[in-house]
């Protein structure tokens, strides 16, 4: 069978991804399940370099008194809330964010912002997801000096499917709403069975739905959906095929 997208078979005959499938400079992936913390499973991700907040072009979304600024590139995504009543954050410092809009020459000049969280985000732009971003091998393999930042869904995915490739082990996407929030979390895959199995860290949501399969992402998008609006609970896995894919980056 083809593989169009991102999809990888569970046998050994299906791992070499498309040829023309964006690799984001990923190098080499993680995660770390913070077993001895409270935290949820963070994604950890070598790439062959991190951009700065200097490189990102911005989306604007005004509001009466908040103003929401989003960038991506390559996969790599940074955001900044800013509260024009309370110019507090980042320690009240000055930032210089160029326009996406072409026809806008002058950048937006913003003192004091917020970093915000993807999940506030996600109501309004390109779905993202807090990661762990490192351009240093050295410092990947020992765990620490990580930039946090952001990465869109399909960045992730790609991980996870270098992760599976590499290792076997399977993780996913787990989505919901709550509280006006569009959240994601890491499930590990418990690809033991005849059908995967998502393993949460800590209580498993009444509700929640599946992403890892760059098909249904891009399904989702092209027709303007959430994943609340997909199939209830897909499987992450059909026809046993599984898909898995400081300085102020934010």
């Amino acid at each position: 069978m083809a593989y169009p997208d991102n999809s990888r078979a569970l046998n050994d005959d299906h791992l070499q991804p498309p040829e023309e499938h964006p690799t984001f400079g990923i190098l080499d992936a993680k995660v770390d399940w913070m077993e001895k913390w409270g935290n949820k499973p963070v994604l950890q991700i070598l790439v062959d370099r991190v951009f700065n907040v200097s490189e990102f072009r911005y989306d604007l979304i005004e509001d009466k008194n908040t103003d929401l600024y989003f960038a991506q590139l390559d996969g790599q995504v940074s955001y900044f809330v800013h509260n024009r009543l309370d110019t507090t954050g980042f320690g009240g410092r000055t930032y210089r964010l160029d326009p996406a809009e072409l026809d806008r020459v002058e950048p937006y000049i913003i003192k004091g912002p917020w970093s915000g969280r993807s999940s506030i985000m996600n109501n309004t732009f390109e779905h993202s997801m807090e990661v762990s971003l490192i351009h240093d091998i050295k410092g990947f393999k020992r765990g620490y000096t990580f930039f946090s930042c952001a990465a869109t869904i399909p960045m992730i995915i790609e991980a996870f499917d270098l992760i599976h490739m590499n290792t076997g082990v399977a993780f996913a996407l787990s989505f919901r709403e709550d509280d006006n929030e569009k959240r994601y979390e890491i499930v590990q895959m418990d690809i033991s069975g005849d059908k995967p199995i998502p393993i949460f860290k800590g209580d498993t949501p009444k509700t929640y739905e599946l992403i890892g399969l760059y098909d249904d992402y891009d399904k989702m998008q092209d027709d303007d959906r959430q994943p609340s609006e997909l199939q209830e609970n897909q499987d992450f896995a059909q026809d046993n095929e599984l898909s898995n894919g400081g300085y102020d980056i934010l």
